[in-house]
């Protein structure tokens, strides 16, 4: 069996037993398996999943049943509620990525949480969307929550752009992560139009979220799933500190883990234009002390 029918058929049960396995095991276990390799993908490509989101649960279960029995697992089974947040994301990816897509009336799965009718528009998708990412966030069990916090710091050998933020697990850290990167993707293509209730954090919030959770926690396995959010925070940033302790973030992944960054840390510099400022400015340098007509008159000096 190919690889990828074989992706397909675990991560869509249609069977009564296989739909018993996915209630009992939430399907979380298999979205993140065979799946959060497609939503990386995704984010690099900035596209929908390869996987059609109608194969990520069962045939007869809409999105809004596959988030209710991801939400009850926040009592009993946290790592599958932070699982939860790579359907989301693929959510938002096709929300965000193929807004006008076509999908055929009589599938029940086919339909993303905003996904598009005759009586919808790209703000009520996106609206309903978003509320699911904030639901995610606002119901998290203790065990998906923070233990140790220490705000950022700035000053004279001090300088610390990013909070420090530790997590107990590492569910809690991809699931955060990854939840700070759906919002930021949304924040970022929020409709100008829409008002919401709750004024929600800010997109260098959410940035800055996703750098501390990586710089300070050192889960092998859970920087393997970093790269890509650090890289949608990365384009979010804009001082010299901030790009430094990405680029050493990412840095330290590949050095201990092996996983290739390189490629990333190059891309963040061309967005940042670090390497064409500096081409730009080489120019511009000129030798003071070599050049008599530039420097400072004794008569100046001396005063």
């Amino acid at each position: 069996m190919a690889p990828t029918s074989r992706r397909l058929r675990l991560s869509n049960p249609s069977s009564r037993n296989q739909r018993i396995l996915w209630k009992r095991r939430t399907g979380a276990l298999l979205v993140l398996r065979t799946n959060g390799s497609d939503v990386c993908g995704g984010l690099i490509s900035e596209e929908e999943t390869i996987i059609p989101i109608h194969h990520w649960i069962p045939k007869d279960m809409s999105p809004a049943e596959a988030s209710q029995h991801f939400l009850a697992s926040n009592i009993s089974a946290f790592d599958t509620y932070a699982n939860y947040t790579v359907y989301l994301c693929a959510q938002t990816l096709g929300v965000l990525f193929n807004p006008s897509s076509q999908l055929p009336p009589s599938c029940v799965t086919c339909r993303y949480l905003g996904s598009p009718d005759d009586r919808d528009t790209y703000v009520h998708r996106w609206k309903r969307l978003f509320d699911s990412v904030e639901e995610w966030y606002d119901n998290r069990p203790n065990q998906m929550k923070s233990i140790f916090v220490i705000p950022a710091t700035a000053g004279p050998g001090q300088e610390r752009p990013f909070p420090t933020v530790l997590y107990g697990n590492g569910a809690a850290i991809s699931g955060n992560q990854l939840y700070h990167a759906c919002a930021l993707l949304l924040l970022q293509r929020k409709p100008k139009t829409l008002s919401l209730s709750r004024r929600p954090k800010s997109v260098l919030w959410h940035a800055r979220q996703i750098c501390a959770i990586s710089a300070s926690n050192t889960h092998h396995g859970c920087w393997t799933n970093a790269l890509q959010p650090l890289w949608l925070a990365g384009k979010a940033m804009s001082h010299h500190s901030e790009h430094t302790a990405i680029i050493e973030t990412l840095a330290r992944i590949e050095r201990e883990t092996g996983w290739a960054t390189a490629w990333r840390v190059e891309d963040l510099k061309d967005f940042w234009g670090e390497d064409d400022d500096m081409d730009e400015m080489e120019p511009m340098r000129i030798d003071v002390e070599g050049d008599v007509s530039l420097q400072t008159p004794r008569s100046i000096r001396s005063l």
